[in-house]
């Protein structure tokens, strides 16, 4: 589950991709190409498709007969979600899957370990059929479309909505809108130009 730096994704799995194969090749004496294909990746799109990737990833030791739980794959970031011991974890972005579960870190872990060990059915990496069910948030400007919608039917523009003093009303709205377009709190938070909190609590 990677995020995008300066330097695209692809970019950085052909350097990993060329620079292993060039470590294997010289240490069990050998040529030639070690991958069979080029790697696969999908878009991450809002947080309720991300805090699922996570889980169907940290999960496929234990699907795969490795281990027999989460915790104890070697090479798993799992641990590196529940303990921040050292330097080295720092390859790992806890917060921006933490923050999903609570802003409190403590709460996090928690809300995340429990998660986590949820059972994940949902097949990833190119499947339309797994995408469907996943019912993936829309992207900003389709959400900013059905929000502008749904506030033109109220009498509000989206431009004034933060202003808005019928707090009832406004909460009303926020929920209205969640529940039509399953957009993540983060996503209508921006579209909508007022905090988390607001929108959470609403």
């Amino acid at each position: 589950l990677m995020g995008e730096g300066e330097e695209s994704i692809s970019r950085s799995m052909k350097r990993i991709g060329v620079s292993y194969a060039y470590y294997f090749n010289r240490k069990y004496d050998r040529v030639g190409h070690l991958f069979q294909d080029r790697y696969r990746s999908e878009v991450i799109i809002g947080e309720p498709y991300m805090m699922m990737a996570s889980r169907y990833i940290h999960n496929n030791p234990v699907k795969a007969g490795i281990v027999k739980q989460v915790g104890e794959y070697r090479w798993s970031s799992y641990k590196a979600y529940i303990y921040c011991k050292s330097d080295r974890e720092n390859l790992v972005n806890r917060e921006l899957l933490l923050s999903i579960f609570s802003e409190n870190e403590e709460r996090a872990v928690v809300l995340f370990k429990e998660y986590t060990g949820q059972p994940e059915e949902n097949t990833f990496i190119g499947c339309e059929e797994g995408a469907e069910k996943l019912q993936l948030p829309l992207l900003d400007e389709d959400l900013r479309q059905s929000v502008y919608e749904i506030l033109s039917r109220s009498g509000y523009r989206l431009e004034d909505f933060k202003s808005c003093r019928d707090k009832i009303k406004r909460n009303s709205l926020i929920k209205e809108i969640k529940e039509a377009t399953c957009a993540p709190v983060r996503q209508l938070s921006r579209i909508l130009g007022i905090s988390k909190d607001i929108v959470f609590r609403a």
